[in-house]
């Protein structure tokens, strides 16, 4: 979760600083 929101990842990535969902809307779908 993020925010108090559920995501999934899309893709897999590394966790850097920076891609939280709101910042890298492409790499995560809410639900």
């Amino acid at each position: 979760t993020y925010g108090g929101v559920a995501y999934r990842c899309r893709q897999a990535h590394r966790s850097l600083t920076g891609w939280e969902p709101p910042n890298v809307p492409a790499l995560w779908e809410r639900g």
